[in-house]
């Protein structure tokens, strides 16, 4: 009985959500729904009180380690690891649904700035387009500083290989919001060129996001964002 209340529960919220669109429900019911996707049965409002009491936010929880994720009583770890990919699928539902001819390099600068603009961990990422600024696809390099960071010239490599892009763009995100280049981002750049000339590619740029504006190391040059 009492999965079978559960099940008409799952139903109900799942109809309001489609009907009326999820960013019209509480935050309780929308990560109630999130959590479907992780528990295949049962209750998960509790669930979803305990987390929002931890974490205060549906961005934080998406955001939240796999660590702290799991300390949550009745979290997991086979339901935090499907809950951490929901950014990822986000944003492959961004750049698949993207416009993939670039009119100009502004528009591919906007393009990687709503792409990282919002990460709460920094991320280093390979972009490829050809001569006529088509986006041939992107790669996520590595997490971290780029000071602590050993460029991965096998994914370089891989990236070239299945994408043949006429140039690399390669772009990183600063948590904090500015998105003025630190001493190790230009040692950075450094190195990337130093990569790309050794791969046989084409150095383009290598973009710092912030939160409101993105920094063009080969420019030299700050383009802001309302």
């Amino acid at each position: 009985m009492e999965e079978n209340i559960h099940a008409e529960h799952r139903k109900r919220l799942t109809e309001l959500i489609y009907k009326s669109g999820i960013e019209n429900v509480s935050e309780v019911q929308a990560l109630e729904f999130i959590l479907f996707f992780g528990i295949p049965r049962g209750d998960t409002n509790p669930l979803a009180h305990r987390l929002l009491k931890k974490f205060k936010n549906i961005a934080n929880i998406l955001n939240a380690s796999l660590e702290d994720l799991t300390s949550v009583l009745g979290m997991g770890e086979q339901c935090a690891m499907r809950i951490k990919t929901l950014p990822a699928i986000f944003e492959l539902y961004q750049k698949s649904g993207v416009d993939k001819d670039f009119s100009d390099f502004a528009s591919l600068r906007k393009f990687i700035f709503d792409i990282l603009n919002k990460k709460k961990t920094e991320e280093f990422f390979v972009f490829g387009v050809n001569s006529k600024l088509r986006f041939l696809g992107s790669r996520k390099l590595a997490v971290g500083s780029l000071d602590c960071v050993v460029f991965p010239r096998f994914e370089i490599i891989n990236f070239i290989n299945s994408t043949k892009p006429s140039f690399l763009v390669f772009a990183h995100n600063h948590p904090d919001g500015d998105s003025s280049p630190s001493k190790a981002d230009i040692n950075s750049t450094t190195e990337l060129k130093k990569v790309c000339d050794a791969l046989g590619a084409k150095f383009l740029d290598h973009f710092i996001v912030g939160s409101k504006s993105i920094f063009s190391i080969n420019e030299g040059q700050t383009y802001e964002f309302n």
